[in-house]
């Protein structure tokens, strides 16, 4: 992680307390690892606080971590540590710090309230991409209950058809059989 220059002097002024510029800039000189390796000791001990805040409309996003009073601002992909803020000491009022104190606190709870929420809207996703699975298998299934069906119309209709022919031909020798055994008995009775 890359550690800006301005992150370095507000750790000096605003964590060691060195407070004149040369004074500053000498102690980052002579300081730099331990400053460095204390600053990635901060953030990686820090609660995120939030992942993608702007200042303004359009200006650039950043990430914002908090440990105990200190607010550490790092690039939207967390690769640069950009500056530090001492929540109290930044601070000309007391109840700017209880504010500040609420905000957090508030911030915090609604960090852990989006979460669950992302979880419920995950867990939602997730059963509506299994629920459009399932349309789309009965929509399958029913593509097949209804070619079947139109299968086992037709054969109902062909059959229907093939019986009505086989009747009719019933009928046919039917009617020959009865006239001519008519037939053969009118002409037995005349031989006789």
């Amino acid at each position: 992680m890359f550690i800006r220059d301005h992150a370095k002097e507000r750790y000096v002024e605003r964590v060691v307390g060195v407070n004149e510029k040369k004074d500053i800039k000498k102690y980052i000189a002579e300081h730099n690892f331990e400053i460095c390796f204390k600053i990635m000791e901060m953030v990686n001990e820090a609660e995120l606080l939030h992942d993608s805040f702007a200042v303004s409309k359009g200006a650039t996003t950043y990430c914002y971590y908090i440990n105990g009073d200190y607010l550490i601002v790092l690039t939207f992909n967390k690769k640069e540590v950009i500056t530090i803020y001492n929540l109290v000491l930044d601070l000309k009022e007391n109840k700017n710090h209880r504010l500040i104190k609420e905000h957090v606190k508030t911030i915090r709870k609604n960090i852990n309230l989006i979460k669950r929420k992302e979880e419920i809207k995950n867990r939602q996703d997730n059963e509506t991409m299994s629920i459009e699975y399932a349309i789309d298998l009965t929509r399958e299934s029913l593509r097949k209950l209804e070619s079947s069906r139109e299968h086992s119309i037709e054969t109902c209709v062909k059959m229907t058809k093939e019986i009505k022919e086989i009747r009719y031909e019933n009928r046919e020798l039917m009617t020959k059989l009865m006239f001519g055994f008519r037939e053969f008995k009118e002409k037995e009775h005349i031989t006789t």
